[in-house]
């Protein structure tokens, strides 16, 4: 799947970055406690009729805890989105987190978006994520939220 040839990753970015981001999305999918948090997420977000997701918790500074995620993306296209760290030049999680506001995908002006970005958007899209809406939270336990 996705026709694309993989954007490069991060210049002077560690080269077992990606690779131990792939690893730790594989033990996330095979614990029981977050498949089922991904189940009733799933279920959530289908009630919203919304069919794809991704919810990241993304920490308070303080403390050592990593952000985390549940989602129902294609695999692949997450491990290629993790090993090549398109997080970097992802828009519409920059934009959620940034702007704390929700928004539809479309609101997103293309004459706007960096090469990188409107690269990451397409081969988005050869996976199947072609429209969405994204929002974001602060909770003063989990930090940000963003789906």
């Amino acid at each position: 799947m996705g026709s694309l040839k993989s954007l490069t990753p991060v210049t002077g970015a560690d080269p077992g970055y990606g690779e131990a981001e792939v690893a730790r999305f594989d033990d996330i999918r095979a614990d029981p406690v977050m498949s089922a948090l991904q189940s009733d997420v799933t279920q959530a977000c289908a009630d919203l009729g919304f069919e794809r997701y991704v919810a990241w918790v993304l920490w308070p500074a303080q403390g050592m805890r990593r952000s985390t995620y549940v989602t129902n993306y294609s695999p692949d296209w997450m491990r290629r989105r993790l090993r090549n760290s398109y997080h970097s030049h992802d828009i519409v999680a920059t934009r959620a987190v940034q702007s704390g506001r929700p928004f539809f995908w479309a609101e997103l002006e293309r004459r706007h978006l960096t090469d990188l970005q409107a690269r990451v958007m397409e081969e988005a899209r050869t996976f199947g994520l072609r429209t969405g809406a994204a929002l974001s939270r602060v909770d003063d336990v989990a930090g940000r939220i963003c789906l």
